[in-house]
């Protein structure tokens, strides 16, 4: 609880720094995700694998994740982190020893990269060793796939009923 306390504390004095507020939108094992009322990322916490997307792997200060803007959703569990963009593309950082990045490789990502092959995406959630993408391609607006990456050369489609 007091480590917790620490980060949260951290990170809303990054943002009272910028005269800003922080709003926090997502956590891992040991790292969180802020938002600030600029709109920008901010983690703060263990970063040994880039899972803070600063383009380091060093616990510091709290970070500005580098490289994005127009975030729309955040996930982040184990030693890694999802974000969506407002365009549907989704990009991740940090551990990825089970592919769980997405890029067809297993080498831990430092900055944010986008996910390959996938577009429309509407929600991102990290899990344990695997990244899950919610993707929008049911034509009366249901979702209509869940997208799994937890093996670097491929990524699963896994079809829920369609709609009627």
């Amino acid at each position: 609880m007091k480590k917790h306390f620490k980060i949260i504390l951290a990170a809303l004095l990054l943002c009272v720094a910028e005269e800003i507020y922080a709003q926090p939108i997502a956590g891992g094992d040991d790292h969180s995700l802020f938002r600030c009322s600029s709109g920008q990322i901010v983690g703060y916490g263990n970063d040994s694998s880039g899972e803070l997307g600063d383009g380091t792997n060093s616990p510091t200060s709290p970070a500005q994740v580098s490289g994005l803007s127009e975030i729309t959703d955040v996930s982040a569990d184990g030693s890694h982190s999802l974000f969506l963009k407002s365009d549907g593309t989704a990009w991740s950082c940090g551990d990825n020893r089970h592919g769980e990045l997405g890029d067809g490789t297993h080498v831990d990502r430092h900055s944010p990269v986008q996910v390959s092959g996938l577009s429309g995406i509407i929600a991102v959630s990290a899990g344990w060793g695997h990244s899950l993408f919610l993707k929008m391609t049911a034509p009366c607006g249901r979702a209509d796939g869940i997208f799994m990456a937890n093996l670097a050369t491929e990524a699963l489609l896994v079809q829920t009923p369609r709609c009627r």
